[in-house]
């Protein structure tokens, strides 16, 4: 029996030794286990170890080179990464293919950057550069592409930041312009008891008739300080508009807002605001910067 046993043990162990030569690691395994079934051997425990390791391995190599041969570099480069050390056989020659790989891949992506650059599409640009940075963190190419390639992009982003605010200012100039004119706006000289009357021209560059058009305007004297009113103690005074007044009419020759304020140092105002009404219920308001707009067409 023991003899028996020693013989299956051995025949086992050689034919495994056999396919661990041959690259046939699974076969090896199989019979490894197979020959402790005979005898208790911790070395062939190791070995049983050691070819998963090296099937693994020589799967990856096989899967670079076949990559490698399809172009795709990262790939190939992934794979090659895996072969172990253990592998004697693979393991140098899959370093070279690794060098290999990453010099391919990298020429290639940076060839795409550029092409991507040159077209200003600098985050797909930025997306290769990064892609060569994640195999090789301290490509000094690729870092400096990166370190151009983000200025460029933000250079880009603040240009298309402005187009668009110039766009939308335009956009608003154009929707006051459609609404109303402000022609004057001024005040009188103070009357003997520090009063102050306001007068308005404006026309309804709308195409409605204007019902009600409320003025919030505030005054200002000499060297551009806000003033109040030194007996309603407030600075802005609401005008208000009956209309109708039709559209394209221009309106406040004849009106005047008589003491709208109490001040004698008063010399000029701003309007900050206007809100109107059409006849046919619509409203519209506009802020300080677009009663700018509307004073400066």
């Amino acid at each position: 029996m023991q003899y028996n046993n020693n013989k299956n043990f051995n025949l086992n162990v050689a034919e495994a030794e056999k396919n661990y030569k041959s690259d046939k690691f699974s076969e090896a395994k199989k019979c490894y286990q197979t020959a402790l079934n005979y005898k208790e051997d911790s070395n062939l425990q190791s070995k049983i170890k050691l070819c998963d390791n090296l099937q693994d391995s020589y799967n990856e190599y096989n899967k670079g080179t076949e990559l490698l041969d399809k172009k795709d570099y990262l790939g190939a480069y992934n794979a090659f990464k895996k072969v172990s050390s253990e592998d004697q056989k693979r393991f140098s020659i899959a370093k070279d293919k690794l060098t290999q790989s990453s010099k391919l891949y990298i020429d290639s992506e940076l060839g795409q950057a550029k092409d991507f650059a040159s077209k200003a599409d600098y985050q797909n640009a930025i997306t290769h550069i990064n892609s060569i940075l994640s195999i090789d963190s301290n490509n000094q190419i690729a870092k400096a592409l990166k370190t151009q390639y983000e200025s460029d992009l933000q250079k880009k982003l603040d240009e298309q930041k402005r187009i668009e605010e110039e766009q939308a200012k335009q956009k608003e100039i154009d929707n006051v312009k459609n609404t109303i004119r402000l022609i004057n706006a001024w005040t009188s000289r103070p009357n003997s008891a520090g009063g102050v009357d306001l007068k308005i021209l404006w026309t309804n560059t709308s195409n409605k008739a204007v019902k009600y058009a409320f003025f919030n305007v505030v005054p200002y004297n000499a060297v551009g300080d806000p003033q109040q009113c030194t007996i309603r103690h407030d600075p802005s005074f609401r005008g208000k508009v009956t209309g109708p007044i039709n559209p394209g009419q221009t309106y406040g020759g004849d009106q005047v807002w008589e003491c709208a304020w109490y001040n004698n140092t008063i010399v000029s105002v701003k309007v900050k605001s206007i809100d109107i009404t059409y006849m046919d219920g619509s409203t519209v308001s506009i802020n300080e910067k677009q009663a700018e707009y509307a004073l400066n067409y």
